[in-house]
């Protein structure tokens, strides 16, 4: 080659280039883009546009999802407190078994330990006074048992129970003529109190001459859900009968 036409070895370089610099030109598509060079791809409109859509998708579900969160919420609440309200009521309706069948023991305990004629004969009538006391002893055991229940009214004074629990007493030796009353002061029985409305009989035991005592108890046990539509159990009322003989198993005339 003429001299003339010679380059140097240095005339395709830059002015700022070093004499060993490797430089690549790198096309304007992939710049700013990661990866090795046979991965690089240019970012399309059409791209942009699919990843916005994809967003918004995203987006949408997690709405939805809120949504059938906020309405399933309530319905599950509404289940842990039906759950819970039926704890409640096994819990208070044992709670009313012990207490109706401890009030039954202390009267006659209390008839047996003083009775209102020797045991060995039969007792005497109009002596009402008596009975009274063993039916306020008794409705004053019930009371004291069920006071931390709700809708109870306790009046620790007189250990009485106005209204609730409802009481009844009767102690089965043929002279106690006080047993359909109500023993725990109130306004009256309710209608609800059904086992508390029907006779109490005050013959001797299955014919024989044993004596008992027999105690009803009613009570009135509140949902936490009261007054909710579709729970029909807003008020349920319990009621317990328990008997308890006189511990003495006497036949009148060989005791």
């Amino acid at each position: 080659m003429p001299a003339g036409n010679r380059k140097a070895p240095n005339a395709l370089r830059a002015a700022n280039e070093s004499r060993d610099s490797t430089f690549v030109p790198v096309p304007p598509a992939f710049v700013g883009t990661r990866g090795p060079p046979s991965d690089r791809r240019a970012v399309r409109p059409t791209d942009r546009r699919a990843f916005r859509a994809a967003r918004r998708r995203r987006g949408s579900q997690t709405g939805q999802s809120l949504t059938e969160f906020a309405l399933v919420v309530p319905i599950l609440l509404v289940l842990f407190v039906a759950i819970a309200d039926f704890g409640r009521i096994f819990a208070a309706a044992i709670d009313l078994e012990a207490a109706t069948r401890d009030a039954a023991e202390a009267a006659a305990n209390e008839y047996l330990a003083n009775p209102p004629a020797a045991l060995d004969t039969t007792p005497p009538g109009g002596n009402q006074p008596y009975y009274d006391n063993l039916h306020a002893l008794a409705a004053g055991v019930v009371c004291a048992e069920l006071r931390n229940l709700p809708n109870t009214n306790y009046d620790s004074g007189t250990n009485t129970c106005p209204d609730m629990p409802v009481v009844v007493v009767c102690v089965h030796d043929g002279a106690d003529n006080g047993c359909p009353s109500q023993a725990s002061p109130g306004s009256g029985i309710p209608s609800e109190c059904g086992e508390l409305h029907s006779p109490v009989p005050q013959t001797g035991q299955g014919g024989t001459s044993s004596r008992w005592v027999e105690v009803r108890s009613c009570y009135k046990f509140t949902a936490l859900l009261n007054n909710m539509p579709l729970f029909p159990f807003s008020e349920i009322w319990l009621q317990r009968t328990r008997n308890f003989t006189i511990p003495c198993y006497f036949v009148l005339g060989s005791a």
